[in-house]
């Protein structure tokens, strides 16, 4: 696979994740150099090997249960789509918010990958990413609030 990275995080009505779009681009980043996936097992519908496709992680906050939906194949742009169906839940901390989105990046990338997701080892490039979130300074731009 070319990368992963996350396309957007969709909230209904009343919720908020207050972490700054630079510490979601920071946490691909940090993905990326921690985690390189050869390529997405095939599923039902896939009809390509995905071996040149970026994974885009859509992350939607609801307050049901966590559940994994995809994939959408966008072979112009050579993309695999999938969506992370995140429980809200409301957390002050910025850093723990973080935490929290990427424990629930961990569970979906295991289903996405399957038998496969321990030949990648995520839970360990997974910790590595949230102790590079942990390690930030308090005072870094990424970590300010954004203001509604």
């Amino acid at each position: 696979m070319k990368e992963i990275y996350f396309r957007t995080v969709y909230l209904e009505p009343g919720m908020f994740f207050n972490f700054h779009y630079k510490l979601n681009i920071f946490m691909t980043n940090e993905l990326n150099k921690n985690l390189y996936i050869e390529k997405i097992p095939f599923r039902k519908g896939m009809k390509t090997d995905t071996t040149d496709y970026t994974l885009v992680l859509n992350i939607s906050c609801h307050n049901d249960e966590f559940t994994v939906t995809g994939p959408t194949m966008y072979r112009k742009d050579q993309e695999i789509d999938f969506y992370l169906n995140i429980p809200y839940k409301k957390i002050p901390k910025i850093k723990e918010q973080a935490v929290y989105f990427l424990n629930y990046v961990e569970l979906g990338l295991i289903d996405i990958l399957r038998e496969d997701a321990e030949k990648y080892d995520i839970h360990s490039a997974l910790n590595k990413v949230k102790q590079s979130v942990i390690d930030l300074d308090n005072t870094n731009e990424l970590l300010t609030f954004i203001e509604d």
